[in-house]
């Protein structure tokens, strides 16, 4: 979060710096607690306000990996065949919310 933004101006900010490309809210879903440990075995507590995207299909050609050190690759993915490992938020917030995700045809 940088300081003086919404959420919403967060999210969009982030997926430009990271993604190099434009997106469109769709919809914000309830937020997620996550409690784990890290590799280190240091417990952390994260807080999860997971977004709906959309990015035009004339956007995706400017899509590209924004921070090389925290990403090796970049892809597109059907929901059903998400690569592994997958962040823990990441799992936690699709099973919590699968049927949602499920409305959205172009991750079904």
């Amino acid at each position: 979060m940088e300081f003086g933004l919404t959420l919403e101006e967060n999210v969009l900010k982030e997926i430009r710096e990271e993604y190099g490309c434009k997106a469109i809210i769709q919809e914000q879903l309830p937020t997620v607690t996550l409690l784990r440990r890290s590799p280190t075995g240091i417990q952390t507590h994260w807080i999860i306000v997971p977004f709906i995207l959309l990015i035009n299909t004339d956007d995706l050609k400017d899509v590209k990996i924004g921070d090389k050190e925290k990403m090796g690759e970049i892809g597109w993915f059907t929901f059903s065949s998400l690569p592994k490992p997958l962040h823990s938020g990441f799992q936690k917030t699709t099973k919590l919310y699968q049927s949602i995700f499920e409305n959205y045809s172009s991750i079904s």
